[in-house]
């Protein structure tokens, strides 16, 4: 098994129930900033490089009725498709997956940002935009735009309302091969919400797909070579590609 895979399973392995763990696993980087309690809670860890980004995923994941999952045997693999074995579960991929990729992309220079409560309401992203201005201040002012990765399905790209269409253009041209999210031929899936609807208030940012199908129900899945395609796409994107210019949010863009 690679280095990437394992830790992509190292998340997976999380209680359904347990954000705390994958909290604390972020909490223990260099310069890390834990915030708020309960479901309120965040980490950030503030990057390094001059041209940086926000990445942004939520610890927490979703599931109707019964105990969570607690043991990485209650996974299946036929090195294609991760599946659960238990018929009233899924695999916690949303948001876990997206978590795997941060932690992958944590030496890269951007800073990190994971967040709890994202599947009650953006519960920690509400909590730190009120509470920890210093901070909403610094991932708006001192950062290029912000990239969620916690999109289902394989190449899709979702802004909702806090990404103008230059910087969609820029994002498409980026990563080769993702695009916009449709919901129906010709009009962009704009609708529901994630925490970059609350972070972004005068940068641009983006949802990116992670590779996850079917979350919240027991025919949850994660297709693997979707999930590696888009931490490597975002790999060459944003260490090789040379300085990375600034999106301001401007709604009438």
């Amino acid at each position: 098994m690679t280095d990437e895979m394992k830790t992509l399973f190292d998340f997976l392995e999380v209680p359904l129930d347990d954000s705390t763990s994958v909290l604390e696993r972020f909490s223990g980087l260099p310069g890390a900033i834990s915030s708020g309690t309960g479901q309120d809670r965040s980490v950030y860890v503030p990057g390094s490089r001059e041209d940086r980004a926000v990445l942004v995923a939520h610890a927490d994941t979703y599931w109707p009725d019964g105990p969570a999952r607690s043991s990485i045997t209650d996974l299946v693999t036929d090195g294609h498709t991760v599946r659960s074995t238990d018929p009233s579960k899924g695999i916690g991929a949303d948001d876990r997956a997206g978590c795997a990729i941060l932690w992958l992309l944590r030496d890269s220079g951007h800073s990190l940002l994971v967040l709890d409560g994202e599947e009650g309401g953006r519960i920690g992203a509400n909590w730190l935009m009120r509470n920890r201005p210093e901070i909403a201040r610094e991932l708006n002012g001192s950062h290029r735009f912000m990239l969620e990765f916690d999109r289902r399905n394989s190449r899709d790209l979702k802004r909702y309302y806090v990404g103008t269409d230059r910087f969609l253009a820029y994002v498409e041209k980026s990563m080769p091969g993702f695009r916009r999210a449709m919901h129906a031929p010709g009009s962009e899936d704009r609708s529901s919400f994630t925490d970059i609807c609350t972070l972004c208030s005068d940068v641009c940012g983006i949802n990116v797909s992670v590779g996850y199908r079917n979350e919240h129900t027991p025919a949850e899945c994660l297709v693997l070579g979707d999930w590696l395609n888009t931490l490597e796409t975002a790999r060459r994107w944003l260490c090789d590609s040379g300085e990375l210019p600034r999106y301001p949010l401007a709604l009438n863009d």
